[in-house]
């Protein structure tokens, strides 16, 4: 199981993986459903019926499920992929099987990242978006963070445009929501952006 229960939203228990339910109560478990209807909401005017898109870190799939159903019959394929077995397999057996994977199944069209580029290394980043025309993220803005298995915390909306600009991508679209309290007790932004190679 992932090493901090509050980095994985767990939407119902799971009693054929010994997976309970997430206690971080409404507001929280709230917070996790919008983030993916406002990604739906600032991706659809920019995907075709030829994109692949990719829920990178999909963690339990609750939220690939959301894209699909938002999404449906406007790209191409969807699908979510985690390295967490544990998540992948809550996945599975809670949604669609065969959307979910543990291996990078192709590098999207449009690459999803909610609450994930945090925990990314810089290479698994340009990796996963090797061949990406679009990028949708969220990521949490926090002064001073504390979370042990962010890898880059992002403090501004500055620092996240720095790495992505180095990377070639460019904003189409930025919008923050501000100071909130995430799920490790931590405030910050609440941070959303839409980036194409630029």
């Amino acid at each position: 199981m992932s090493e901090c229960s509050l980095e994985r939203f767990f939407p119902e228990q799971c009693e054929r993986l010994g997976i309970q339910a997430s206690n971080i109560g409404r507001l929280h478990a709230r917070r996790h459903y919008e983030r993916y209807r406002k990604v739906a909401f600032l991706l659809k005017p920019h995907i075709s019926s030829e994109d692949v898109v990719g829920d990178i870190g999909c963690g339990s799939g609750y939220g690939t499920m959301l894209l699909n159903a938002a999404l449906y019959g406007n790209v191409r394929d969807l699908w979510g992929f985690d390295v967490d077995r544990d998540a992948i397999e809550y996945a599975r057996i809670k949604y669609d099987a065969s959307v979910f994977s543990t291996s990078l199944p192709c590098s999207p069209s449009i690459a999803v990242m909610v609450e994930s580029i945090e925990h990314m290394k810089p290479e698994d980043f340009d990796r996963y978006t090797e061949k990406s025309r679009l990028i949708c993220l969220t990521t949490p803005l926090i002064l001073e963070p504390t979370n042990p298995v962010h890898i880059t915390p992002y403090r501004t909306d500055g620092e996240i445009a720095k790495f992505l600009n180095r990377r070639g991508w460019a904003f189409i679209t930025a919008m923050k929501d501000y100071n909130i309290e995430f799920t490790t007790g931590e405030r910050g932004d609440q941070f959303y952006g839409v980036l194409r190679r630029g």
